[in-house]
C-alpha cells in the first residue's frame, strides 16, 4: 500500500463541484461495460488515516477511490473525464458506506447485490439486441 501525495494534491487543487453534475447523468450507460469496468477494479484499498481525512465528505471520498483505483492499476496519469467516469461507476456499484477496516487499511469492495443486477441487465440488452455482446464473447 503506497501514500497518496498525488491523490491529496489533487483534491486540494481541483474544483470538485463544478464537476459533480456529470456524476450519475453525464455518459452514456451500458451494463455491459459497466460489469466489464466493476470486474477491473474489484478492490479498492486506502490507508485509514488517509479515509479518516475524506470519510465526511462523500464527493472528496469518491475522488479518493478513483484515484486509487488508477494507482492499482498502475496509471499515474489521466483525464479529468476519466476521474468522473471512475467515479460514477465506484458511486454506483461499490459499497462506500461500510467498507471493511482491517488493520490500518481500508476495504472497498463491489455490492454483490448491485452485481448480480448489472449482470442480469447486461444479459438482457444482449438478448433484446439492444446492445452487441461484448461481455459473454467466446
Amino acid at each position: 500500500m503506497m501514500e497518496y501525495d498525488i491523490k491529496e494534491e489533487f483534491l486540494q487543487k481541483k474544483k470538485v463541484s463544478k464537476y459533480k453534475n456529470y456524476i450519475d447523468n453525464g455518459f452514456p450507460k451500458s451494463n455491459q461495460l459497466d460489469f466489464m469496468q466493476v470486474r477491473s477494479i474489484v478492490l479498492i484499498v486506502v490507508n485509514l488515516e488517509t479515509y479518516n481525512k475524506c470519510k465526511d465528505n462523500k464527493v472528496k471520498l469518491l475522488i479518493l477511490l478513483a484515484l486509487t483505483s488508477f494507482n492499482e492499476e498502475g496509471k499515474d496519469t489521466f483525464e479529468t473525464e476519466e476521474v468522473i467516469k471512475r467515479i460514477n461507476i465506484i458511486a454506483k456499484y461499490f459499497n462506500i458506506n461500510s467498507p471493511e477496516i482491517i488493520d490500518n487499511a481500508v476495504y472497498f469492495k463491489p455490492d454483490m447485490n448491485k452485481m448480480k443486477e448489472l449482470l442480469q441487465k447486461s444479459m438482457t440488452e444482449i438478448k433484446e439486441n439492444k446492445m452487441e455482446n461484448v461481455l459473454f464473447k467466446i
